[in-house]
This record gives structure tokens, sequence and C-alpha cells, in this order.
């Protein structure tokens, strides 16, 4: 469909095709002059004609943006009355896409917008200023806040909202306002720490090329998601479980006639997992795992917990899981944290029943910053409901 007017004109030179499928018939010259994104974008050379996507022989460019979001960035650009009165929903939308574009009069339009609503809205408002990484919003938000704990069931499933934007907040409330001088509503460094659920790296040498069992010879590679392989055996692998079994049978192709698998390359397992899992997941089906020493960093067990369940490895799970209970229980915290980011539900419910012997309030871990802020609203009301 066609944009409204005025973004319909049949003399404009390029089409918006936004991701809902709405055409904005716009001029390049007023894009170029609010947005360095767009001047940038129209300097480098475009293909020939017959190579574009046209339109009444105007050039077509799609973004992901919704029309929702790009109707009232672009009104506010165009030399037309401005619209007065945009929900919050619009704003949001509008000043993500301003800020993507680097268009810098909506921003600062947009923005104003926001603090003007603070102080009828002021939860909302912090919880867009989290989502956008704008920490000017989220204080503003938060100096138009009462001192009264704020009802975060105003925010929903609180998208976009981390554990640790909410656990600045609720200090903020905690301690009065009383916060030390350079206090952050948001983490500057906060996207760097937002990662997935990696564990931690052994030396590579401890485990490269690591064999299980020499005899009998291995016949088969088990190699982790960074890289390291482990020399195995189809044998003990196609026992553990139903699952290893067929991946097993997934790698192994028939041998040629005469052949064996000394005198060709052994077949390859991928696996998902890490290293320092795979090899702790290993060393648990091996016929003898007297000497399996388990990882004791909190996440690394945690992922390996994961596995065991993925892979259905049922006998090696009871080891697994009390070796866990004795870590989680002197870091429930992270514990949670880590279960929940890898949507281990057994094991969240477990630290949070661990948390219970520990201090809640004003304790920070790094893994908050990745992990979802309605994970860890659910965690306050089970800590206050219980105490």
């Amino acid at each position: 469909t066609t944009a409204s007017y005025p973004f319909d004109k049949a003399n404009a030179d390029i089409i918006l095709r936004t991701s809902d499928h709405v055409d904005f018939h716009v001029y390049s010259q007023i894009l170029m002059a609010a947005s360095p994104f767009f001047e940038s974008m129209f300097e480098v050379p475009q293909p020939p004609v017959d190579q574009q996507q046209l339109k009444y022989g105007r050039p077509i460019i799609d973004i992901s943006e919704t029309s929702k979001a790009l109707d009232p960035l672009l009104r506010i650009c165009y030399p037309i009355n401005k619209t007065k009165e945009r929900s919050l929903e619009e704003i949001e939308l509008a000043l993500s896409a301003a800020l993507k574009f680097e268009m810098e009069l909506p921003i600062t339009m947009l923005t104003e917008e926001l603090d003007a609503l603070a102080p009828y809205c002021p939860l909302e408002i912090w919880g867009v200023g989290c989502r956008l990484d704008l920490e000017s919003v989220a204080y503003c938000a938060a100096q138009n806040m009462s001192l009264a704990p704020p009802d975060f069931t105003v925010l929903g499933d609180m998208s976009g909202i981390t554990a640790a934007d909410y656990f600045r907040l609720r200090e903020y409330h905690r301690l009065q306002r009383k916060v030390p001088r350079g206090f952050k509503f948001l983490n500057p460094h906060a996207t760097s720490l937002r990662h997935s659920l990696l564990p931690s790296l052994r030396p590579l040498s401890e485990m490269e090329g690591c064999v299980l069992a020499e005899n009998p010879a291995p016949d088969l590679i088990c190699r982790s998601e960074d890289g390291i392989e482990f020399r195995t055996h189809t044998t003990v692998l196609s026992l553990a479980s139903p699952s290893l079994r067929q991946k097993v049978v997934a790698a192994v192709k028939p041998l040629p006639k005469g052949g064996s698998h000394e005198e060709s390359a052994l077949p390859v397992v991928q696996f998902d997992e890490a290293a320092i899992v795979l090899h702790a997941m290993l060393r648990l089906i091996y016929p003898s795992p007297s000497d399996v020493s388990l990882p004791k960093d909190v996440g690394d067990l945690t992922a390996v917990l994961v596995s065991i369940d993925k892979y259905s490895l049922d006998s090696e799970q009871p080891a697994v899981w009390s070796f866990w209970q004795a870590i989680a229980s002197t870091d429930a915290l992270r514990a949670y944290c880590h279960a929940i980011r890898a949507g281990h539900i057994l094991s969240a419910k477990e630290a949070a029943r661990c948390m219970l012997n520990q201090v809640l309030d004003g304790v920070y871990v790094e893994e908050l910053e990745s992990t979802p802020a309605l994970a860890y609203h659910r965690l306050l009301l089970y800590y206050e409901k219980c105490r």
C-alpha cells in the first residue's frame, strides 16, 4: 500500500518500503539533510537501473522498520505541521528508528516528548529508556517516581529490560536516592556483557587431542563447538543414549570393502557444546568415570547439566545434579541467572530456594546484565513471599 499524504507524491524520487509493506514516496534531499545515515547511503554509487527494484521508475529501499515507526519520524523531518500528540508506543518506535538513522532533530524532539510524559507514567518511560539505552531518559523518569517501591507489573513482560536495569532502579529506591556520585541507571558497558551462555575457557592444551580410552583404538572424533577434538568410540557413544546413537549413525558412513578406520580419516561428530562441556560429558559416559572432574564454575556446570538433559544421559544426571546443587548453594544468584539463560527451569527453582538462605537486597552479579528483568522480578517476588 501507499502511505498517506505527504508521502504519496508523484514527484518524489525514492520509495522507502517498510517491513509491513507500506511504500513512503519521499525526497532523497530531505532524508540526506536530516540523516547522516541516508546521506552516506546515497553517496555510494548505485547499481544500473536494470538491476534495481523499481516502482513507477523510482528505486525502492527496503527498511526493517514498520510504517508505525516511520510515519511519525518522517513527519518531524518534513516541512509540514507537526503532530502534537503521539502515543508512548509511537514515540518509542519513532525514536528507535531516529537513533538508528542518526536523525538529530527527531531524537531531540522525541526525547523531549518522553521527558514531558515522565511525571504521568514514569515507570513506563524508564522502560523506554532501558530498551533504547538512553541514560538521560531513564534518569528523568526515575526522578519523577515517588520514593515508594515501583509497581513493576505495569511493564508487562518487561521485554528489552535486563535484570541489571531492574536492580539499579531498585537500589535507587532502596537507598532513598542517596546513591554514590556517578551512579548510572544503565550500564554503559552492558552491551558487551549481554552475551549468550558461553562456558569459560580452560587452557585448550589440556583437552586438545584428548583420548578417552586407548583400547580398543578410537574410531570416532567428537568435535566441540569451539573446534576441540576428542578421540572416542562409536560403541560407547551409541550405548550412552538414543540421541547420541543417532548422531553417531549420521556421522559414520559405511566403509569400502576391506577398508578400516585406521586407513582413512576418522568420522567426525559435530557438537554444539563448548570443549569444557563436551569433555565433562564424555568423561561421564565412559565406563570408569572415577576420575571425572566436573567444572567448578557454576556457568560451565549449568551447561553440562543442560547437555546431560539434552542427550538424555539419565544415569549420569544424579552425579552432575548433586555437584551443581553444592556449587549453587554458595553462589545462588549467579546460579539462578545461568539457569534462566539456559532455560533450565529445574535448576532455576533450586537456585531460588538456595537464595532464601542468602541476602538478596543490594547484591549484584555481572550475569544480571544478560538476564531478563522478568526472571529477576519473579525471583524477588518468591524471595519476599517466602520471607
